[in-house]
């Protein structure tokens, strides 16, 4: 299950409404629950007030958890996740400046995450394959 399909882009995605949808995909038996576009401090072009891809990096803050909708980070989430027998997963898109020239710090958030929180799925969209060193 994922947060994309209710049509309200980024702006219901806050701690409240994920664990009431972890709640409701229990009785459903669904065993992944992936937190699409909005989580993240930064806003994308989905945003509902807009956002970007581009120079993302310029922002420090862009791929941690946004606090006014996750005051704790992820961790109720996860402890919810965890006693229901539901996996949490995220969305990530990585940054394509310059045919992705800055993809460590791409991983780094990846590993963050799962280091920090001990999340081990991720959707990775919106790639941009361009040219031969896009692919690299």
């Amino acid at each position: 299950m994922n947060t994309w399909g209710d049509r309200g882009q980024d702006s219901r995605i806050n701690e409240k409404y994920i664990i009431e949808e972890l709640e409701l995909c229990a009785k459903l038996g669904i065993s992944h629950f992936q937190i699409d576009d909005g989580w993240q401090t930064g806003k994308s072009p989905a945003s509902v007030g807009g956002g970007s891809f581009d120079n993302i990096w310029e922002s420090e803050d862009y791929w941690l958890p946004n606090k006014a909708n996750f005051p704790d980070g992820f961790t109720s989430i996860l402890k919810k996740g965890k006693e229901l027998g539901i996996e949490i997963c995220l969305w990530f898109n990585p940054s394509y400046t310059d045919n992705y020239v800055n993809w460590r710090k791409d991983a780094e958030v990846l590993a963050g995450l799962y280091k920090k929180y001990g999340i081990r799925t991720f959707k990775i969209d919106g790639l941009r394959i361009h040219n031969k060193i896009s692919e690299l």
